[in-house]
Parts: structure tokens; sequence; C-alpha cells
């Protein structure tokens, strides 16, 4: 009797840990399950969507907070989620636009703002490299863009931008 007493406790405190153990998987799936998902774009139906299309370099990437945001820490250096906890959504990211392919004449410097990553479909970004950038313009954005990884943003590549010349063309 007394070892059936012992093998129920056992059971109970293993059913416990395994509970416990699923809810904690359950909620760290939760956090990816918010992914970004889209359908796969041709650089035509990119460039067709798009606002604005150029090539440029990244000159920096700086985060968008408010004016109430107090952190402990450098921005750069938080995770994820510690910058959504901190009312951080965005990426202000500021380029020289070495060649404008489609959009408005803007100056050389345009300033294009996207999610984090991880999730938001935000674009990573690196400063001093060269992306060719598919963007829209950003509603109340006061002038600015804004892209994602769904609009097919990218590193630089000049395969992407000899077809992009073409399409402009009407040759492709």
């Amino acid at each position: 009797m007394l070892i059936f007493i012992i093998k129920k406790t056992i059971m109970n405190r293993i059913s416990k840990l395994a509970g416990l153990l699923a809810g904690t998987l359950l909620s760290l799936a939760g956090y990816q399950a918010l992914a970004c998902s889209c359908r796969p774009l041709t650089v035509k139906e990119a460039y067709d969507n798009a606002r604005v299309v150029v090539i440029g370099k990244v000159l920096s990437v700086r985060y968008l907070t408010g004016p109430d945001v107090v952190v402990s820490k450098p921005v750069d250096q938080m995770t994820i989620q510690e910058k959504y906890q901190n009312g951080i959504t965005e990426k202000i990211v500021t380029v020289q636009v070495k060649s404008r392919i489609k959009g408005k004449e803007q100056g050389r410097i345009i300033e294009v703002t996207t999610g984090l990553g991880g999730g938001d479909c935000g674009v990573h970004f690196e400063e001093n490299k060269d992306y060719i950038i598919y963007a829209y313009a950003k509603e109340g954005g006061n002038g600015r863009y804004a892209t994602g990884i769904c609009s097919t943003t990218k590193p630089y590549t000049k395969a992407e931008c000899k077809t992009l010349k073409k399409i402009k063309k009407g040759k492709a």
C-alpha cells in the first residue's frame, strides 16, 4: 500500500511538471506564432506594388522610441522581446540613394521605417551595406517610407538590379 501511495505522489508531481513545461513551451511558441508570413513576389510584382524602388547604402539604423521611453540598457543590446516590452516597435533606416529605379526624386537621402524583425516582417538592415529597397509611403510618416520583408527588400544583387532596369524600360 505504501508503494502505491509513493507511486501516486511521484506521478502527480511528474504530471504537474509536465503541465508546467507544456505551458511554458506553448507560451514561447505563441511568441513565434506571430511570425511574418507572405507570398514570395517576383521582381516585377515587387516593382509594381512599390511606390518607390531604390538602390542605396544604409548610413544608419536607429530605433523609434516614444518621448516617455526610459530604458535600462542600450537599445541595440536588447532582445526583440525587450524592445517590445519597452515600447520600441520600429527602426528608422537612413539610406543614401545611389540609384532611383521608381518614384519621384526625393533627394539623395531618404528615411525608411521597418519593424524590428523576428515576426513583425521587419527587414534586418546593416550599416554600410547596399540594399534594393521596395517601399511605400508611410501613412502619417512625415515623408518617410516604410518597407518589410514581404515587399522583398533585400541586400543588393547585380542580377536583381539588371532585372529592375529591364522592368523600368518595359522590357521584362
